[in-house]
């Protein structure tokens, strides 16, 4: 017959188990991260495109810079509204899990 672990070994596994688990959501939040810039740069890089496609090079930064504070009110009125970031939200989780924050706050 298995011998009962003790109290101490039973916490030393849960504590590893700990470990191994912020060790995946530390790997699974880089991941994202680097999904995010990749992203960033991906969409930088097609925005540089078309104005230089348009535009043709640009020398005087300074001035482009100032046309588009200029008209950056009806640039961002053309674009889609924002999507909800996808990254972790604690509010979903408990959503999911049934709790909301009240019930959390007394835990």
């Amino acid at each position: 017959m298995a011998e009962k672990k003790s109290a101490e070994d039973r916490v030393a596994d849960l504590d590893k188990k700990i470990k191994q688990m912020q060790a995946q959501k530390r790997a699974i939040l880089q991941r994202e991260k680097e999904a995010a810039r990749k992203a960033r740069t991906k969409r930088l890089i097609r925005i540089g495109a078309e104005v230089e496609a348009y535009c043709g090079e640009i020398t005087d930064i300074d001035a482009f810079k100032d046309y588009l504070q200029q008209y950056s009110a009806a640039i961002r009125g053309t674009q889609k509204k924002e999507q909800k970031d996808s990254r972790y939200d604690p509010d979903d989780l408990l959503a999911f899990l049934g709790q909301d924050q009240e019930t959390q706050k007394k835990l």
